[in-house]
């Protein structure tokens, strides 16, 4: 089966020079278009010269412009653009669940491309050295900031969540060495998490950015877990963003459980038992009893 020619540039984008991820950025961003574009056409309106697209197109394993550009207009006769492209107002249903479904598709392929797994690493190491965690969010990510706070609940690790910006700023002031502030922000311009997350440091917390490599809210955190921009969040409601972060949030969570070793599992269990409680029996038929 012929790979997917997104995933095959999300996959490389991050070899790529930065000239080149400028063709990558054109390509993905609309693609129906790029592939009626000549080589000198996508050169200017991407700001690189000739040669750059054809090393863009190398890279990807191809002999040259001509040849990727077949694949382009081949990917897009299998429906491969859904994966790219906004909804429309004149889409029908099918349609729109097509390319809701693979814009979320999309943003799961290239986390899984440029996820860095170091980074990912010395974030778990330092949540589960935590005293006391708080996440921060607003709008969209202010949901993901309240997932965190209950999945780290139940790993018994003392942890609050915030929303609103007074609040985060409050709160912020509070933390100290041994405690740890993590910020969720798809743009990482979000002016009140950036100043949350710069008081907390001066008080002696760490903090973890799950934003934007290079954003100001990325300069306010001592780390930073990079994500890719999946989607325009000045032109889309947060979509695929927001599932990207809340997985985020679970590869986050499942480090620090498995760094509390075999003994926690005790703890896990006793959980598991504790909200059985909450749930009707199951039917003979399998199904719980209505």
């Amino acid at each position: 089966m012929q790979p997917n020619l997104f995933d095959v540039i999300a996959s490389a984008y991050d070899e790529l020079r930065p000239s080149e991820r400028k063709v990558a950025d054109l390509v993905q961003r609309d693609s129906e278009r790029a592939v009626r574009l000549t080589m000198s056409t996508l050169a200017t309106e991407a700001g690189v010269s000739e040669p750059t697209v054809v090393r863009f197109a190398r890279a990807l394993g191809f002999q040259g412009y001509q040849q990727f550009r077949v694949a382009l207009a081949r990917s897009l006769g299998t429906g491969e653009p859904y994966l790219h492209r906004a909804v429309d107002l004149d889409d029908d249903v099918a349609t729109q669940i097509e390319k809701v479904l693979g814009f979320a598709q999309r943003g799961l392929s290239t986390l899984r491309a440029r996820l860095d797994r170091d980074e990912i690493s010395r974030a778990i190491d330092c949540l589960a050295a935590a005293k006391r965690v708080e996440f921060h969010g607003s709008g969209a990510s202010g949901i993901v900031a309240a997932d965190a706070q209950s999945k780290f609940f139940r790993l018994a690790v003392p942890a609050a969540a915030y929303s609103d910006p007074h609040q985060q700023l409050i709160a912020a002031s509070a933390l100290g060495e041994g405690d740890v502030l993590v910020v969720f922000s798809h743009t990482g311009r979000t002016r009140d998490l950036a100043a949350a997350a710069t008081i907390a440091r001066e008080r002696g917390a760490e903090v973890i950015a799950v934003t934007l490599a290079g954003s100001p809210v990325a300069a306010a955190a001592s780390l930073v877990v990079a994500v890719p921009e999946v989607e325009d969040p000045d032109v889309y409601t947060p979509m695929a963003s927001r599932i990207v972060q809340l997985l985020i949030v679970d590869i986050l969570a499942t480090g620090v459980a498995m760094r509390r070793g075999p003994g926690f599992v005790g703890h896990l269990k006793r959980l598991h038992d504790s909200l059985a409680l909450l749930r009707l029996p199951k039917s003979p038929s399998g199904k719980s009893a209505e």
